[in-house]
């Protein structure tokens, strides 16, 4: 079991990743998960009582895994404070330009 990160280089092959890992740490990730929840609550706050906003960006490859980790770090705030915009695959015309012109 690695740290989470998946070394790629020459010759990866996605094929070849192990699909059966497993944390091995699963107390310190949930402790971390809570930490991160409770920045998010107090981001949720803040925006409630002082009118002020954040903004948290997700990248990442289809199928990484952002729609999870989006859902398990919002799941303790108010969803009448939360918005997720999800953007769409590429056009024809996006596909062959910048990833950033589509924004």
């Amino acid at each position: 079991m690695t740290d989470g990160a998946v070394p790629v280089g020459r010759g990866f092959k996605l094929a070849d990743l192990d699909l059966g890992q497993r944390l091995a740490d699963e107390k310190g990730y949930k402790r971390a998960l809570d930490k991160a929840q409770t920045a998010m609550l107090g981001v949720e706050q803040a925006y409630r009582t002082r009118g002020l906003r954040g903004i948290v960006l997700f990248e990442g490859w289809d199928g990484g895994g952002k729609g999870g980790a989006i859902q398990r770090l919002t799941e303790k705030l108010d969803p009448r404070w939360v918005s997720v915009w999800a953007i769409g695959v590429p056009s024809a015309e996006e596909q062959g330009r910048h990833y950033l012109y589509r924004f």
